[in-house]
């Protein structure tokens, strides 16, 4: 039986959780297939092929130039889905068990988010980035959107008052920022349906993780407060979601995104890319967490481990390495490691 490593998704409602889940596995999968790392889905399988389906029925009736609006119609049911990571055909002994939980929640069920936010050991929070980045507030550095939708006061207050100093629940904690929807400030695409060159994307992209230091700067600086900058780990890993539409603008008094396909026809279509960064981010959280205690063991303890089938340490060492020289596998995308 394996452990499992619990991962909460949070973030505004419908800010694309599903979505980022969805296009995760699809990415990781092609990644590794390669590798020594076989991931698969033991629980939610048909929820997730379900959302790819829905989000390759986007580009099916829609024209070039026209827009469509992201489904924000109410959600109240939370989601659970399980992952097993096997090396080299072997058991790690972890599950990877997410828990996708309505944005709603941060405002409805307060006790249900302190329950899962302190057995997570993971948690993903998925920022919305045209709210984040598009009409800026000059004087606080991110868009006049961004708060209310990506819910950052509720998420700020759930996570000082669960993490705090000498919590012994927050050791190993993993926190994981997700922009998404990131598609206008990858691409940079011209009128002609042009790519800009690397360097003004690499900028766009920078902004993009300057902006969410700004518009979670109260969160950030509980995180690098003595008592738990040591203890919990903070990246910021964009991904582009869909890959073939791009934020166009905002319905007029109201921050509600509308998309608009893109110019070039080979981008109009559901064409995820880097979603593997997060996952690949949890994998190696998993690896060092498995291989930590592999050390732990005695001698028998490792013998019984070889006999029963599972990875043993140099599986788990060599997959680690496996995973470094991937995560961060473009350099414009933005990825960074905050502590």
């Amino acid at each position: 039986m394996s452990a499992k490593i619990k991962i909460l998704m949070v973030g505004g409602r419908r800010a694309g959780k599903t979505s980022i889940l969805a296009s995760m596995i699809k990415c990781a999968q092609e990644v590794t297939a390669a590798t020594s790392i076989a991931i698969g889905v033991d629980s939610g399988a048909g929820d997730l092929s379900f959302k790819q389906a829905e989000l390759e029925s986007y580009f099916m009736d829609y024209e070039e130039g026209e827009s469509f609006e992201p489904d924000l119609s109410p959600n109240n049911d939370d989601k659970q889905y399980e992952f097993s990571v096997k090396v080299n055909g072997r058991n790690t002994g972890f599950q990877l068990a997410f828990t996708d939980i309505p944005g709603e929640w941060l405002v409805s069920e307060p006790q249900k988010v302190d329950s899962l936010l302190s057995e997570s050991a993971v948690v993903i929070i998925a920022v919305d980035s045209p709210h984040l980045m598009e009409k800026e507030d000059k004087k606080f550095g991110y868009g006049r959107y961004h708060k209310e939708f990506n819910r950052v006061d509720e998420l700020t207050n759930y996570f000082k008052s669960g993490l705090q100093g000498g919590n012994s629940k927050i050791a190993g904690r993993l926190v994981i920022f997700v922009p998404i929807k990131c598609e206008k400030y990858f691409w940079l695409t011209t009128p002609s349906g042009k790519e800009t060159d690397a360097v003004t994307r690499n900028n766009q992209m920078m902004k993009l993780n300057e902006k969410i230091k700004a518009g979670y700067r109260e969160l950030f600086d509980h995180f690098s407060t003595p008592a738990l900058k040591n203890v919990v780990s903070v990246a910021i890993a964009p991904v582009i979601t869909i890959g073939g539409a791009e934020f166009y603008r905002f319905r007029t008094e109201s921050y509600v995104g509308e998309y608009c396909f893109v110019m070039d026809p080979a981008k109009r279509a559901y064409a995820p890319r880097y979603c593997e960064q997060p996952l690949l981010l949890v994998l190696d959280f998993l690896l060092k967490t498995a291989a930590d205690n592999k050390r732990k063991q005695n001698i028998f303890a490792r013998l019984y481990g070889n006999l029963t089938g599972m990875a043993g340490l140099a599986d788990l060492q060599s997959c680690e390495a496996q995973i470094s020289k991937m995560i961060n596998s473009n350099p414009y995308l933005g990825f960074e490691r905050l502590q």
